[in-house]
């Protein structure tokens, strides 16, 4: 096979597979928001403020979800497609969109948190995983925006020790002293907890995707060079 004409192929099959990532993450946000939305609702109407920092925490996490995902599909997605870490996504979606039913309960809140903390390492790891596949091979700006991606990576990665035992620690200080956290209001405390941390991750996302847009400008110019010089 001429191997121009499988460049041409790849980059062809690597913007299918982006928009496909693309379409999964609006599905995602949408499978998601319509039950904060459902849920959120008559908190708001009710006025129960003592579960209003819940609806602020699943607005956080989405948001944070958001900016991950798509500063990954713009940083390493690509062809070969990955099945694999779509239908992880489709189960974090799925325990997510669970977890925003719980939003008056904060037992089951902090127990679904846990839930998608598990989810959210696996997605953490395979994609460490898949961006070091990804380097393999690579040269010039593609090669640098890997390497970049794939300490990025690393750095989440490095969090899910720390953001497993904390959604462990939170059910079990519920389960402990159910009296203070949950009669006397002390589950307001962790749920705040949950929203400083979205917000910090959400902030760190951001400049991530600020500092590294001129890597995936380069990698998409130098895509641009092979396809007009195979011509």
């Amino acid at each position: 096979m001429d191997p121009h004409l499988r460049e041409r192929a790849e980059r062809n099959l690597g913007s299918i597979v982006i928009a496909i990532e693309f379409t999964l993450i609006s599905v995602m946000v949408g499978v998601i928001l319509f039950p904060l939305m459902d849920h959120a609702t008559p908190i708001l109407r009710e006025l129960k403020f003592e579960y209003m920092l819940y609806a602020v925490s699943g607005l956080a996490l989405i948001l944070y979800i958001w900016t991950e995902v798509i500063s990954h599909s713009l940083s390493f997605i690509g062809w070969p497609f990955d099945i694999f870490h779509n239908l992880l996504y489709i189960i974090f979606a799925m325990v997510l969109a669970i977890q925003m039913h719980f939003l008056q309960d904060p037992l089951g809140w902090f127990a679904m948190t846990c839930v998608s903390a598990i989810v959210a390492a696996a997605i953490s790891y395979y994609d460490l995983k898949l961006i070091g596949e990804r380097k393999q091979g690579a040269t010039g700006a593609a090669a640098e925006l890997y390497d970049s991606a794939y300490k990025r990576q690393q750095s989440l990665v490095r969090l899910v020790p720390l953001t497993l035992a904390n959604s462990f620690v939170q059910v079990g200080l519920i389960l402990l002293f159910p009296v203070f956290f949950l009669q006397d209001g002390g589950h307001l405390i962790l749920v705040s907890i949950q929203i400083i941390a979205f917000a910090y991750l959400l902030r760190r996302t951001i400049r991530h995707f600020k500092t590294h847009r001129d890597l995936i400008t380069a990698k998409a110019i130098q895509e641009l060079g092979l396809e007009q010089s195979a011509k």
